[in-house]
């Protein structure tokens, strides 16, 4: 079980026994509990998710798509922010299959963003994408 301690929600201080560190790309703006009128520019996010062979965490965040940070922490890596020129909206989840390494990630909107993201409720638009990704067949 790993236990997570969040700090304004762009900081990981630790993930159980392991260490990591992610700083926001625009710190003096994101800092304390009252930054939501930045969090396009701040980031937000949503999931989490570690690669047992590499020991990456794998970022889905709602502003800036999938990220990614190797074992040894520091500053996250933006991997994707579209698939087949689609760009993210509302990138939300992450899941990596143990045994094949496959990053699967949902974009729950292709036209609002999380802070307007009530009004695809209010308009019942379902417009989101599921995506698996397999690094082996991107680096050829």
């Amino acid at each position: 079980m790993f236990v997570l301690h969040l700090i304004n929600e762009h900081y990981i201080v630790n993930i159980a026994l392991l260490s990591f560190l992610i700083i926001s790309r625009r710190s003096k703006k994101c800092q304390g509990t009252d930054y939501l009128e930045q969090e396009s520019l701040c980031g937000r996010p949503l999931g989490l998710q570690f690669c047992a062979a590499t020991g990456d965490l794998y970022i889905a965040d709602a502003y800036y798509g999938l990220l990614v940070v190797g074992p040894e922490g520091g500053l996250a890596t933006q991997l994707a922010t579209a698939a087949d020129g689609q760009p993210f909206f509302l990138t939300n989840a992450v899941d990596v299959d143990q045994e094949t390494g496959e990053v699967y990630f949902t974009d729950s909107s292709n036209q609002f963003h999380r802070n307007e993201s009530q009004f695809g409720v209010l308009f019942g638009v379902i417009d989101g994408m599921y995506t698996g990704v397999s690094w082996e067949e991107i680096w050829k």
